[in-house]
């Protein structure tokens, strides 16, 4: 595990694949509990339209039609929201490395 993590830690390329393929992940697991968690609210409240939405952005739409409801992604609001995601945590990830190896160089 440690010669997994010293080879992120050299290699930025890697680094960045890696961070991007799990950004992509968690987007997935974020949108798929809205999506649930759209859905349970939907039939419990007997509404006839759900809107699920990150920071606001509309990502799927649950309208009841007759006895059963169906969802559509809006547009390409949810890969948009999956980009943003992952360049976010990229910034991020190297932000705290690059702190990190200052400190380390100073200590």
């Amino acid at each position: 595990m440690k010669k997994l993590l010293n080879k992120l830690h050299e290699s930025l390329s890697l680094r960045i694949v890696t961070v991007i393929i799990v950004s992509i992940v968690i987007s997935f697991i974020i949108n798929f509990i809205l999506i649930s968690n759209g859905y349970s609210s939907v039939k419990i409240s007997g509404q006839g339209f759900y809107e699920a939405s990150v920071f606001g952005i509309p990502i799927y739409q649950i309208v009841k039609n007759g006895d059963n409801y169906v969802g559509t992604a809006v547009g390409a609001n949810m890969s948009i929201v999956g980009v943003i995601l992952s360049f976010s945590m990229v910034i991020i990830i190297e932000l705290i490395i690059a702190i990190y190896d200052r400190v380390k160089r100073k200590r």
